[in-house]
């Protein structure tokens, strides 16, 4: 007797595509498999890096507050010009000569009318400068976190994996079909 091929594929179909239906499954399960562990893993990494840009910026924002706070206390103390002339060394931390003149009697001429504006305006210098490179160093890492959340986002959108919508459709027609045959019975 000989062997009819298309005899055999007919009375064997069934298992073929049982085979080929578990060879394709396994693929799609291992793909899914592989593609939900990276993902978890991006995950990981963006929030550790979240977190970490989180906290550069409180930590820039407490040191700018600790580089902030002798100088306003300066600020606040200095009443007289020569008060003035005395801490602006102590801002912009660099000696300078001392707008003074010697008088004859050896006494210190100190000219009110120009000191105390300068004084005030380097010292509200000094405090716009760490304020603004503070300000500048969040604003990098703000945005940054907000790339990092963008990838997450990015992450979390990816179309369910191939197994998740299969199910989802056999219990839409799963429904259908119960609604149907209940009504059948009716």
């Amino acid at each position: 007797m000989a062997l009819d091929l298309g005899h055999w594929l007919l009375t064997h179909a069934v298992y073929i595509g049982i085979g080929i239906a578990v060879f394709v499954g396994y693929r799609e399960w291992r793909a899914e498999f592989t593609a939900r562990i990276i993902a978890e893993q991006q995950m990981k990494i963006n929030e550790a890096q979240v977190k970490s840009l989180q906290q550069a910026i409180s930590d820039r924002d407490k040191a700018a507050a600790v580089q902030v706070a002798p100088i306003v206390k300066i600020i606040h103390d200095v009443q007289t010009p020569a008060q003035a002339v005395a801490a602006l060394p102590q801002v912009v931390n660099t000696p300078l000569p001392q707008p003074v003149q010697i008088q004859p009697n050896n006494s210190v001429l100190i000219p009110e009318p120009d000191v105390l504006p300068i004084f005030n305006q380097v010292a509200d210098d000094k405090v716009c400068r760490i304020q603004l490179d503070t300000a500048t160093k969040d604003l990098t890492d703000t945005k940054n976190i907000v790339v990092q959340k963008d990838a997450e986002i990015v992450v979390l959108k990816k179309k369910p994996s191939f197994f998740k919508r299969v199910t989802g459709v056999a219990k839409a027609v799963g429904i259908g079909v119960g609604i149907g045959l209940l009504l059948g019975h009716v």
